[in-house]
């Protein structure tokens, strides 16, 4: 995907760009829509009753991977740029946020907390990018309103397991 985005970049198709980003998302959406309804019956069926508490988070780790998957799509204008510095910056100030995240919470949810602490980091380490894209870059090939409203609703899709946990 990346020498075909730099082809685009060069040729400023940016139009091509965000209409091959769209439609890689919807297909991403449709996976992620689709494990988040199978695995964890799947789950259930195959794994031993001592793993059933540890179905419920992985959801939220799949829509940790979504994360980055919208990530990857900012950065790579980072990427063609040459503003690589940036990267480290955003990149850095997410890993800071995970870490801070898990001293503070591990210790008095558990290990279970550590998958959300991700999710929440890898959603900071999209949002520096978008902003370094947006403000530092001053590219808009990518509606920021349509990347984070598609993340909003994965991260909230990620948690429906749980609430359904904490209900009982």
């Amino acid at each position: 995907m990346v020498p075909w985005f730099y082809d685009k970049m060069y040729e400023n198709k940016r139009r091509e760009i965000n209409t091959k980003s769209k439609y890689y998302n919807e297909i991403y959406v449709i996976i992620l829509s689709l494990i988040f309804i199978i695995v964890p019956e799947l789950g259930l069926i195959m794994a031993p009753k001592s793993y059933n508490s540890s179905l419920t988070i992985i959801s939220i780790i799949v829509a940790s991977y979504y994360m980055q998957f919208l990530y990857t799509i900012y950065v790579n204008f980072a990427f063609f740029y040459k503003k690589t510095g940036s990267i480290s910056i955003g990149t850095l100030l997410a890993g800071i946020i995970n870490i801070i995240l898990n001293i503070l919470l591990i210790p008095k949810f558990g290990y279970e907390i550590a998958a959300i602490t991700t999710l929440i980091s890898y959603f900071f380490l999209l949002f520096f990018h978008v902003l370094n894209v947006r403000y530092n870059l001053k590219d808009k090939t990518i509606s920021a309103r349509y990347i984070f409203s598609w993340a909003i609703l994965i991260i909230v899709m990620s948690f429906l397991p749980l609430t359904a946990i904490w209900r009982f």
